[in-house]
């Protein structure tokens, strides 16, 4: 795994994995309306290339909303925190001694969690060196994986793909675990690839097109494919469910049905599973609003998010592949998806502008309408979660948490932000910015926000 804190990094446009943000580069300048406070998305036909990437980036964030293997990402990650803030009771500073103030039992359970994300989001990249021109997918197995949580041990099948690399070295054999990141950054891309065929790297992005050349004799419809994986996406467990609707597609569905009747087979296959899903859902946001009482800004941001997770999770219960509604007649309608996208709008977006990192507020931070949210929402009440996530992240290894003495990262703000803590304390902003919380301003920062909810305080941001 490339990073714990986001799927993957590219200089044109990244989102942030579960802290709802997505950033774009300055050569993508297709969002700006200086004349509205909110913005909403137009799409045209002479920016196809550009606009190709917001929607691959905008992809992600409607995945992270409305399916559960996304959720369940979330899930994981939120419980993470939750250990991260026990690091912080001691000093209660925005200090963290690491695993140094974890007891054996937590430790045992931040391992377990280290584990289920890495197996639940899988690899990237083979582990091995050179460039890679092309590849094969010979086989794949299924193994159980064993995780302990208290005295309970659960089994989480996975899928291993066997593979044959040629890279500069020549022919090479290696092993892929197949998870979120192949699966979802294959489904985006194959999303992309309607507005403009672009050339990404073979590694994650093409790992599904070529798993299927591997398991059925002819290639599978590009508006089946993203239903198959799209539907995969549904269940508790993806790689499991995507194999097997590969092979009920080609034995069931490919030369019997039509297209509709089709997608109504394959939307059977995982109906139960999704039922299970939705209902488990719902429980645990219930759950997490009870934990984050009397966190402030944590309070605020779990009313954020759990809105987005139960409204659009409510959609997807309504129709299984709404979002692809815009893709299924096997051309692109352009209309219906920049109406689809208004309607479902995009979490906020920074716009990176260019010149010098350092210079104050050199990039722009875009909020869009949100019909789907409501306006009593704000979405900047996301952002102190969001602060927190990066705060975590940073101090976040295989091995469990480093202290803070370690640990280095630049706020997801640094870039934006106009405040007395970004202006007086520039290096702390960009290295340490924890350690802004016991230095006292006029204002009040979004990542103090979320060091306070952590801590269990109640510090707020000023108007």
């Amino acid at each position: 795994m490339d990073s714990f804190e986001s799927y993957l990094d590219s200089p044109l446009g990244q989102y942030t994995s579960n802290a709802f943000s997505i950033s774009i580069s300055e050569e993508i300048d297709l969002l700006v309306n200086d004349t509205a406070d909110e913005f909403e998305v137009h799409f045209e036909e002479s920016e196809r290339p550009k606009f190709a990437i917001f929607l691959h980036e905008y992809w992600h964030y409607l995945l992270n909303t409305s399916t559960f293997s996304r959720y369940h990402d979330f899930s994981i990650c939120f419980h993470i925190l939750a250990l991260f803030s026990s690091t912080l009771e001691t000093n209660k500073n925005g200090i963290s001694d690491g695993n140094k103030n974890l007891r054996d039992d937590q430790k045992e359970l931040l391992s377990s969690f280290i584990c289920l994300l890495r197996i639940y989001r899988g690899d990237s990249r083979p582990k091995i060196e050179g460039s890679i021109h092309d590849f094969r997918v010979l086989g794949y197995t299924e193994n159980e994986s064993k995780i302990k949580f208290q005295e309970n041990i659960q089994l989480h099948p996975s899928i291993l793909l066997q593979l044959e690399i040629d890279s500069t070295n020549g022919k090479e054999s290696t092993e892929f675990l197949l998870g979120n990141i192949a699966i979802e950054e294959g489904l985006v891309t194959l999303i992309e690839d309607f507005i403009f065929e672009s050339k990404p790297p073979l590694f994650p992005y093409r790992v599904i097109p070529k798993l299927v050349d591997s398991l059925v004799s002819h290639p599978i419809p590009k508006t089946d494919l993203i239903s198959i994986i799209t539907l995969s996406l549904l269940t508790p467990n993806p790689a499991i469910s995507l194999i097997s609707l590969i092979h009920f597609f080609d034995e069931n569905c490919r030369h019997k049905l039509s297209s509709n009747d089709r997608r109504v087979a394959l939307i059977e296959q995982v109906k139960d599973k999704f039922e299970f899903s939705y209902n488990f859902i719902a429980k645990e946001l219930a759950e997490i609003d009870e934990l984050v009482k009397h966190r402030t800004a944590f309070e605020m941001s779990s009313k954020v998010f759990g809105s987005a997770f139960r409204k659009m999770l409510k959609i997807r219960k309504a129709n299984f592949l709404f979002d692809l509604e815009p893709f299924l007649s096997g051309e692109l309608l352009s209309k219906q998806l920049e109406k689809f996208i208004n309607l479902y709008p995009p979490c906020d977006v920074i716009q990176r502008r260019n010149g010098d990192e350092d210079k104050i507020e050199r990039d722009s931070l875009l909020t869009f309408q949100s019909p789907v949210l409501g306006k009593e929402l704000l979405t900047s009440y996301l952002k102190p979660f969001q602060a927190a996530l990066k705060y975590m992240f940073s101090h976040l290894n295989s091995d469990g948490f480093k202290s803070s003495d370690e640990a280095t990262c630049q706020c997801p703000f640094y870039t934006i932000c106009g405040l007395s803590y970004r202006k007086n304390h520039p290096s702390l902003c960009k290295t340490k910015p924890w350690e802004l919380y016991e230095i006292q301003e006029n204002d009040l920062c979004w990542f103090n926000q979320g060091v306070a909810s952590l801590l269990g305080t109640s510090k707020t941001v000023k108007d």
